[in-house]
């Protein structure tokens, strides 16, 4: 048996029959499909009918404002910002350490009833910074940290932590800084006075604190303002020991009573292309320390005590 090849001519036939043949079945489709879409609504289209059964509705304009604004910023770094109304409206104490415990991600300690460490993150106070007007105050703490405790809170405009600072402050602020800006010269005068009494034991262990603040503008070129601030703070901490039997054995009494005196000052010389400003400041903080420890024992059935 003998296969031959198929010759050019046969399949040029063959495929000129497929093409007429498609092209007649479209020729016959074509009057098909218009006979279906003439004389109705296409897909998408309303009917008369359904126009002529429709109700026409009165057109509703609607129009709001949002007390939200949106701040477009290039900075890069993320911050947030406790401002002077908000000091104003809650109540924050006379001392710094009452306002910079509301931001987020902040967090203040140190010993058992003190209040005045600055930590970011959750990491130690060595890592934190805090400057004021751009400047960063030198403290007096045991790792070079500034004590919260001393700065009073009367001429704050502002408070705002900076994480991953920008290259423009110092490196020593690993977690993060927090930036204090002071009140500006009011336009007209102003005097603030708060004066406030508390503690846990009336009569005991009472607290109280008071400020007073004053600011003016004097002609074009002048203004001053000044704050003064005292604060006088107990604390009294016990520190008992339990024997074996669950019987009390020793107790420490430790009273360390906080007084925090403070002047804030800000004169300011004002012209048309900028202004210069004298800050003095004076910060005080003495710490009395009274420690009363007493021995107890059991002879009989009276436990005596007796101071060591």
């Amino acid at each position: 048996m003998t296969l031959q090849p198929i010759q050019a001519p046969a399949f040029r036939t063959l495929r000129s029959q497929w093409m007429i043949g498609v092209a007649l079945i479209g020729l016959f489709a074509q009057p098909a499909l218009a006979a279906e879409t003439d004389g109705g609504p296409q897909k998408g289209e309303v009917s008369q009918e359904e126009l002529d059964n429709s109700v026409l509705l009165p057109s509703l304009s609607m129009a709001g404002a949002s007390e939200n604004s949106v701040v477009i910023t290039n900075d890069t770094s993320a911050t947030a910002t406790i401002t002077r109304k908000d000091i104003e409206r809650r109540p924050s104490g006379f001392i710094l350490n009452g306002v910079i415990k509301r931001l987020p991600g902040v967090y203040t300690g140190g010993g058992p009833g003190e209040d005045k460490d600055l930590r970011l993150r959750g990491l130690d106070k060595e890592y934190s910074r805090l400057q004021v007007d751009g400047i960063q105050l030198p403290g007096g703490g045991e790792k070079r940290e500034f004590n919260l405790d001393i700065l009073p809170n009367a001429l704050i405009g502002s408070v705002t932590v900076i994480r991953n600072a920008p290259a423009e402050f110092e490196a020593d602020g690993l977690v993060g800084r927090v930036h204090v800006e002071t009140r500006a010269i009011p336009e007209e005068q102003q005097i603030d006075a708060d004066i406030a009494l508390g503690g846990t034991k009336f009569g005991s262990d009472d607290g109280w604190g008071g400020s007073f603040a004053y600011g003016n503008r004097f002609g074009e070129h002048f203004g001053f303002q000044g704050a003064v601030s005292y604060v006088d703070e107990p604390n009294i901490k016990s520190k008992d020991k339990l024997t074996a039997a669950g019987l009390l054995s020793s107790r420490e009494v430790e009273d360390k009573p906080t007084k925090r005196f403070a002047i804030d000052l800000d004169a300011g010389y004002f012209w048309e292309g900028g202004e210069f400003h004298i800050r003095p400041k004076y910060l005080s903080s003495p710490e009395d320390k009274f420690k009363t420890a007493f021995a107890y024992k059991i002879t009989g059935t009276t436990v005596m005590s007796t101071p060591v």
